[in-house]
């Protein structure tokens, strides 16, 4: 059974807590590819939080690939090719500045702050440089700047080798929903 000491007066979720400890075994390969995580009762009784702490911890492992579940079974280790073990301290994350002490009203169009003629400007720039590339089809998985980007982001805060072509982007969920269906090719799980 999977022990987490949970600090209840911490700001830090408790979900988020688990989920962290969890991440960190599978990363350290304290917890091997393939095996069975106990079920969400178990580890919420064990851990004396409620079944959906624990689920929430799951469901953020799950979208990040570090485990898969397969229906009636459960809930097991993913392999980890494609991640790596940090070299350098991770980022620490800056939490955005309280609205109450902005000096800038963003919620109105009307801010006197916002410049506009730098707008104006950059986005002259990027119709003229363009040549016409804003008119062009989109590729099938996105556009390869913004992939990048995601890959970048991947990789500085989550650490992951991720390739641009292992992304797919697109506008709006049913546009993304039916480029999943014509990719979906069942594949049986490790």
């Amino acid at each position: 059974m999977i022990t987490i000491y949970l600090n209840k007066d911490s700001s830090k979720p408790l979900y988020m807590q688990i989920y962290e400890r969890i991440r960190e075994d599978i990363i350290d390969r304290k917890l091997k590819p393939g095996t069975l995580l106990p079920s969400k009762r178990e580890l919420a009784s064990h851990l004396n939080v409620s079944v959906k702490t624990v689920e929430n911890a799951y469901y953020q492992l799950l979208i990040e690939g570090y485990v898969y579940a397969r229906e009636r079974s459960g809930t097991y280790v993913a392999r980890l090719d494609h991640y790596r073990r940090e070299k350098h301290p991770r980022k620490e994350y800056i939490p955005p500045v309280p609205p109450e002490t902005c000096d800038i009203d963003l919620k109105s169009n009307t801010n006197p702050v916002f410049p506009m003629n730098t707008f104006r400007k950059t986005i002259k720039h990027v119709v003229d440089d363009d040549q016409g590339k804003l008119l062009e089809t989109a590729p099938f998985n996105g556009m390869p700047e913004i992939r990048r980007a995601i890959a970048d982001h991947l990789q500085d805060f989550r650490n992951m080798d991720i390739s641009p072509d292992q992304i797919i982007t697109g506008c709006g969920t049913e546009y993304l929903y039916s480029r999943l269906i014509q990719l979906w090719v069942p594949v049986p799980m490790p």
